[in-house]
This record gives C-alpha cells, structure tokens and sequence, in this order.
C-alpha cells in the first residue's frame, strides 16, 4: 500500500516538458502499479478484493494505514 501511495503522488508530479501538469500521468501510475503487484505477486483482481474488504471494514483500513503504511511512508520521507 505504501508503494502504491507513492506511486499516485509520484504520478501526479509528472508532465510533459511544455505542458501545464494536468493531473496524473496515468500511463506511469499503471506501470508502476503493475511493477509493485508484480513484485509482491499479487494479481490486479486480489488486490482489487483486498482494498474492497478494507473499504467495507474501515477500522480495519484505519488501523492498516496507521500501523503499517503510514510508518513505512514516514520511514522514507527522512531519507
């Protein structure tokens, strides 16, 4: 989760030399996202199940992101 959270920042910050920044560069935010599943060997579709599981269980989501995402993107915001 924290991978992919960087990922949509990083994608936000990307646009093409001449041109006003528009949003995300969702070319980049898909390959990225597909290179983060790949390497933790989670399909688009268990990934998709896992966030709709968390979504409908927001305490759980809650305590993911406090107890391990948010820690991992602080850990690498000093660095």
């Amino acid at each position: 989760m924290a991978e992919l959270q960087l990922a949509d920042v990083y994608s936000g910050m990307l646009h093409k030399p001449g041109q006003p920044n528009r949003g995300k560069d969702m070319d980049s935010l898909a390959a990225w996202t597909k290179a983060i599943l790949d390497r933790h060997q989670v399909s688009r579709e268990e990934f998709s199940s896992s966030l709709d599981w968390y979504r409908d269980r927001p305490v759980q989501l809650d305590s993911l992101y406090t107890g391990h995402v948010l820690p991992i993107l602080e850990e690498w915001r000093k660095h």
